[in-house]
């Protein structure tokens, strides 16, 4: 994460927990993100008023205010979807949700409800599954039979690559 704050609410209980894409994760209350978003609401507001000044200058300063403060929560990686609703209702709102940003598996958490955390922690690690090289080593082609592997099936399918095949000890290795 890039603020400090709490962990209010954990969706994820475990590594090897299946997620999908836009699955929320966790909760976070974050003094510094309630403070941004309140700076936003204020500055739209403020650039609303100053566009009915005659002067370009106040125009652009009430423009380029607002600008700053949207771009100050992007940079805090807050959820795009959760700026329009806040752009939208005028609202902050006390949580931010974090979502998955794919699907895949969780194979790391280093957060539990209620934690305090700091910038730079790694809270969880969700890896996406979609490609996995898998590498296999096996018996090639028998002479008498034509069977791979000694008739053991492998399991999975895929664009497989043959990497070598020695005839001599039937060795194959495919990725």
């Amino acid at each position: 994460t890039k603020v400090a704050g709490f962990v209010e609410k954990l969706y994820v209980n475990a590594t090897g927990q299946m997620v999908h894409a836009g699955a929320p994760l966790f909760e976070l209350y974050s003094p510094e993100l309630l403070a941004s978003q309140e700076e936003y609401i204020r500055a739209r507001r403020s650039a609303e008023q100053f566009s009915q000044s005659t002067l370009p200058e106040v125009q652009r300063g009430g423009e380029e205010l607002a600008s700053a403060a949207r771009r100050r929560l992007e940079l805090f990686d807050v959820p795009p979807e959760f700026i329009r609703h806040l752009e939208e209702t005028g609202q902050a709102q006390r949580t931010i949700t974090f979502k998955a940003p794919f699907a895949g598996f969780v194979t790391g958490k280093n957060v539990i409800a209620g934690q305090r955390i700091e910038p730079g922690m790694e809270l969880l690690t969700v890896t996406d599954m979609s490609q996995v090289a898998i590498i296999w080593h096996g018996l090639g082609p028998n002479p008498s039979t034509g069977d791979f592997n000694n008739g053991r099936n492998a399991i999975g399918t895929g664009p497989f690559r043959l990497e070598s095949y020695q005839s001599g000890n039937r060795a194959v290795f495919v990725r």
